[in-house]
């Protein structure tokens, strides 16, 4: 995806063997320069919940009302609905002993950024997926962590675009901000 001189790639991975989160930090940062974040993939109800974080993410540095640093991190924190950098970590972070992660890269070179996925995958002995290979968790579980009840998703009219699960996450995700 690509949003004014920024690309984000966003891939997911099973890994082949079980690992600690400081040694794939370590593994990823060894072999790419571009700002990167990794997450557990089954926090995510859709990859749409990245893009728009990515895009509410950018609007948030430009207006100079980011929280984070760098721009991967404030994804993160958007992609959480999250103002605080350690509960976004708690909420969607890695954890050790993971099987399916989710991770993005963004730069201004999307073939730079395709040679540097290939590179990732040999350093941390990994399988690229696609999004419907990983095995669901409960979407009530994922629902819990962005506080979204029941009745909430039932007042929400069905749309053929966005699930009403999904439409309430990017509701969070967009309104972040705003309860700071």
């Amino acid at each position: 995806m690509k949003y004014g001189k920024y690309y984000l790639i966003l891939f997911f991975i099973k890994l082949k063997g079980i690992k600690e989160v400081e040694e794939v930090l370590k593994e990823v940062e060894e072999v790419t320069s571009f700002q990167f974040q990794i997450f557990d993939a089954n926090t995510l109800i859709s990859p749409i919940q990245v893009e728009a974080a990515f895009i509410n993410a950018l609007l948030s540095i430009e207006a100079k009302k980011s929280i984070a640093r760098n721009l991967a991190l404030e994804i993160l924190l958007k992609m959480a609905a999250e103002t605080q950098i350690s509960n976004a970590i708690k909420k969607i972070g890695i954890k050790n002993n993971l099987e399916y992660l989710g991770l993005y890269l963004i730069g201004s070179s999307i073939e730079e950024i395709k040679k540097d996925i290939k590179k990732i995958l040999e350093k941390i002995n990994g399988k690229l997926i696609d999004w419907r290979e990983i095995p669901r968790k409960s979407i009530k579980d994922i629902l819990k962590k962005y506080n979204i009840e029941e009745d909430e998703i039932n007042s929400i009219c069905q749309d053929k675009s966005l699930k009403p699960e999904e439409y309430l996450i990017l509701e969070r995700i967009a309104t972040s901000d705003l309860h700071r």
